[in-house]
């Protein structure tokens, strides 16, 4: 085991899996605190300190105290190890969780791996004073003084437009499905005022002012979202919404198609199937109902999609076995429960569903 450990690339791996439990660890205290108390506390630091201190206790205890050449080359393997992991890391996160553009993915990459890089080589080198040199060093603590305030200016601004950016946007948009609009956008508005460039900010106050009506600011903010990262398919649902008020199901179909295409989603296909409905082509619309329910067979709306298809096509049995299974998957989705009273008060059987008659 130890002639395993000997080797610095090994080593290597063992401070990067620390840094990444330590991350994961104090990340989630941040999330919680900023998220439950709205308190913005950043404990990256920590987590570096702490990853660092119990990787030096092992190196310790592995290559002795004095054997400065070996440190060297651990330390010479950690920095590639860490630029290829986290770069691999960010490049994941920013490709594929939130889709962005190729200039945006380059930039975020960059600054992330540069400011945590940054965090890695100044607590090393604290490290390395405290536990092998143990000598006071003036020049030395002047240097990491200001590197500790470069870091933290880096940190800051990292923290504040991106982390802030999709907790604060994940924020609003519980506000606005709880009827809390105007503190909803307010929330948001502060959002973009710090961080034009935060996408998500533009979509859910889109769809915030979608709700209220204000469908022309809505609009806006949709274009606005897809101008910065022409991926995010919600910006493009919420378009399509616009297209179905003017009676331009074909606009619409352009727009959800596109939503699709970047990220399948159940919503996108039930709007899809809406659109058609709008359109009056009932194959497609039936078709795309399906794909709702087979892409996402717990989600009420593929099956009120369905129904309105059985519904249009007077297969009124068919029609009220689907709104019984959204009502199933969701009581208290007023659409599907209006559709079924509608059906029944057609037949005459209204007293079947006491809701129906309230």
């Amino acid at each position: 085991m130890r002639k395993i450990f000997n080797k610095p690339e090994v080593l290597a791996g063992v401070y990067f899996l620390f840094f990444l439990i330590s991350m994961a660890f104090t990340r989630g205290i941040e999330y919680h605190l900023y998220l439950v108390n709205g308190e913005e506390i950043n404990l990256y630091l920590l987590g570096v300190i702490i990853a660092t201190l119990v990787f030096f206790i092992l190196v310790q205890g592995i290559y002795g105290v004095y054997n400065k050449k070996k440190r060297e080359e651990l330390f010479k393997c950690i920095i590639v190890f860490f630029l290829i992991a986290e770069g691999l890391k960010v490049f994941v996160e920013v490709s594929f969780i939130y889709q962005e553009t190729i200039l945006q993915q380059v930039g975020k990459i960059a600054g992330r791996v540069t400011t945590d890089l940054l965090g890695v080589i100044i607590v090393y080198w604290l490290m390395e004073n405290i536990f092998y040199r143990r000598i006071k060093n003036k020049k030395a603590h002047i240097i990491l003084v200001f590197s500790l305030l470069l870091f933290a200016g880096c940190l800051g601004s990292d923290f504040e437009s991106d982390y802030r950016c999709i907790v604060d946007s994940k924020k609003a948009e519980n506000y606005c499905a709880l009827g809390e609009y105007e503190k909803g956008i307010k929330l948001l508005d502060g959002v973009i005022q710090e961080n034009p460039e935060c996408y998500e900010a533009y979509t859910e106050r889109g769809v915030c002012r979608y709700d209220l009506g204000q469908n022309q600011k809505a609009l806006s903010d949709f274009n606005q979202s897809l101008e910065i990262n022409p991926n995010e398919h919600k910006a493009y649902i919420g378009l399509a919404w616009g297209h179905m008020d003017s009676e331009n199901p074909d606009k619409a179909i352009y727009s959800l198609k596109k939503s699709i295409d970047i990220k399948p989603t159940a919503e996108g296909y039930f709007y899809l199937s809406i659109a058609y409905r709008q359109k009056k082509n009932v194959e497609k619309e039936f078709i795309f109902a399906n794909k709702c329910i087979e892409f996402d067979p717990q989600n009420p709306l593929g099956y009120l999609a369905r129904g309105l298809t059985y519904y249009e096509k007077e297969e009124y049995s068919k029609a009220l076995d689907n709104f019984e299974v959204a009502l199933e998957k969701e009581p208290t989705f007023e659409q599907a429960l209006k559709n079924k009273c509608d059906i029944l008060n057609e037949l005459n059987q209204s007293e079947q569903d006491s809701r129906c008659n309230p």
